[in-house]
C-alpha cells in the first residue's frame, strides 16, 4: 500500500523547494526537466511508489519553488533535498536538465547517490553540432518578440516532436507549456543565476555506480548522440531507447518508462 506523505518545503541557500514526498520503501529522487516541474512525473509515480519512497521536488525558479536574487548550485539544492528526505545515498532520476544536475551531484558527492537513470540528460562539455532542430526557427522569433506564451509553446512543440499538436495526447502539450511558462518567466527575470557548469564530459569515467540511459528515439539529434556518449564512457551502463518518445520519455511513454525503471532498480535491491 502506498503511503502518501505529501506535500513539504526545504529551505537551500534562501530559497523554498516545494518537495512531494509518497510511498515507502527505498529513496528514489526524481529530478525534472528544464521545460518542466515535478509534474512530468506524475504517470510514472504509480509504478514506482509501491516499493520506493519517491520524493520529487520543483528545483529553484520551477513551478511552486521561489527564485531568491544570486548566485545558487542546482547540485547544492538537490544534495539538501536528499539530506532532508533520506538517511543514506538513494537512486536518482534525473531528466534533461535534471540529468545533468544528478550527474554533477554524482561526481561531486558519490556517497549520496545509490543510482543513476538519466533521461534524454545534458552533459556539460560535450556539444555535437548537429545543426538547428526543426521546430528551431520559432523558438527564435518567439525569444526575439518577447513573447513569453509563444515561446513556451514554441519549445513545447520542439522538444516533444509535434509541430502541429497531433502527435501526443490531448492535455500533454499544455501540461508542458503550462510547465515551461514559469520557468521561462523566471529565467527571464534574472534575479537568479547559476553559473555555467564545470564540463564533466572528460570525467564520466569516474563513475562507478549502476547507471541507466534512456533516451526517446524521436529526441533531438545531440540528445541521443549524448545518449550515446554516455553508454559508451560509463562502465557497466545500461542504454535503454523509447520508441515513439522526444524528450520527456517518461510524460510521453510512463508504462514503458516505469517497466524499465522497475526492473533496473529490483536489479540494486
Amino acid at each position: 500500500m502506498t503511503e502518501a506523505l505529501g506535500t513539504t518545503g526545504i529551505v537551500s541557500g534562501g530559497a523554498r523547494l516545494v518537495c512531494d514526498v509518497s510511498g515507502e520503501g527505498t529513496p528514489v529522487v526524481l529530478v525534472h526537466a528544464g521545460i518542466a516541474d515535478a509534474r512530468m512525473w506524475d504517470p510514472l509515480l504509480p509504478a514506482l511508489t509501491a516499493v520506493h519512497r519517491v520524493i520529487r521536488y520543483d528545483l529553484r525558479g520551477y513551478g511552486r519553488s521561489s527564485l531568491p536574487a544570486g548566485t545558487f548550485s542546482h547540485a547544492d539544492d538537490l544534495a539538501a533535498v536528499i539530506s532532508s528526505f533520506a538517511d543514506g545515498p538513494v537512486h536518482l532520476v534525473g531528466a534533461s536538465l535534471g540529468g545533468r544536475v544528478s550527474l554533477d551531484l554524482a561526481l561531486a558527492r558519490p556517497d549520496l547517490v545509490r543510482s543513476l537513470t538519466l533521461l534524454g540528460a545534458v552533459v556539460p562539455g560535450f556539444d555535437p553540432d548537429t545543426g538547428p532542430p526543426a521546430g528551431w526557427a520559432d523558438v527564435e522569433a518567439a525569444d526575439r518578440a518577447d513573447d513569453v506564451d509563444a515561446l513556451a509553446d514554441a519549445e513545447a512543440r520542439m522538444w516533444l516532436a509535434d509541430p502541429d499538436g497531433t502527435r501526443l495526447p490531448p492535455g500533454v502539450l499544455d501540461l508542458v507549456r503550462a510547465m515551461n511558462r514559469t520557468a521561462l518567466v523566471n529565467e527571464r527575470s534574472g534575479v537568479g543565476t547559476e553559473p555555467e557548469p564545470e564540463p564533466v564530459v572528460g570525467r564520466l569515467g569516474e563513475l562507478d555506480l549502476p547507471v541507466l540511459v534512456v533516451v526517446g528515439s524521436l529526441d533531438l539529434a545531440d540528445v541521443r548522440l549524448t545518449a550515446g556518449l554516455l553508454a559508451e564512457r560509463v562502465r557497466g551502463a545500461e542504454h535503454v531507447v523509447v520508441d515513439g518518445a522526444a524528450h520527456l520519455p517518461a510524460l510521453e511513454k510512463p508504462a514503458e518508462v516505469g517497466a524499465v525503471l522497475r526492473r533496473f532498480l529490483a536489479r540494486l535491491e
